[in-house]
């Protein structure tokens, strides 16, 4: 299984028509990690946009873990999206009812194996040296925290799951020095498929 881009056109109309993509292909195979570095108005946004729906596909095709775009709802079962602002990411303003709302199934099986969410959001929270039980029992909402709590938040909260593919957009914004050699190491380790897309490469070299 792979993440494909199969041809993919696309342009913005508005105040003029644009192509941001032409013809526009690559692949990454499962259990690889690839790296998309581009300067800011490339485009690298608008490949996430196009695989949530959010922009629409001119040509082409998108296909994760097997489904076309079309098939949303099983491609994105085994899919976490970690987009470049936080903000974008939080379903409920107050930490609580976030982790709540992602740990309430952990006791059913995904792909026959039972979801732990909240031990993988512990473990992890761990790597950051980050204290997410104290931010819950404290009724936080996202608006209290700084911006880097707010995007260890949300890379606690987004994957944490057990889906196989990850995609990233601009991960280590908002993070300070440490939290990203953190959140490196322990990007470097795990056993996904992943697709990073950001501006700078030299920092991100630890995970390729």
């Amino acid at each position: 299984m792979s993440i494909i881009f199969d041809n993919v056109t696309f342009s913005y109309k508005i105040p003029s028509p644009q192509d941001v993509l032409h013809e526009f292909s690559f692949q990454v195979n499962g259990g690889e990690k690839l790296g998309i570095f581009k300067q800011s108005g490339w485009g690298k946004s608008t490949l996430v946009k196009l695989i949530t729906g959010e922009e629409k596909l001119e040509s082409g095709r998108i296909i994760i873990a097997g489904y076309e775009k079309q098939n949303w709802k099983k491609m994105f079962s085994n899919l976490s999206i970690l987009f470049q602002e936080p903000d974008k990411q939080f379903v409920f303003p107050n930490l609580k009812d976030e982790y709540e709302f992602l740990t309430e199934n952990e006791n059913n099986k995904s792909r026959g194996k039972k979801i732990n969410t909240t031990q993988k959001m512990d473990e992890l929270a761990r790597i950051f040296e980050f204290d997410l039980q104290k931010y819950i029992s404290e009724n936080r909402t996202i608006f209290s925290v700084s911006s880097e709590e707010r995007k260890i938040l949300q890379i606690l909260f987004t994957i944490s799951g057990e889906e196989e593919y990850l995609i990233m957009d601009d991960p280590l914004l908002y993070l300070s020095e440490k939290s990203q050699q953190q959140f490196l190491n322990y990007l470097s380790e795990i056993d996904k498929t992943i697709l990073i897309l950001a501006r700078d490469k030299k920092p991100l070299r630890k995970v390729f």
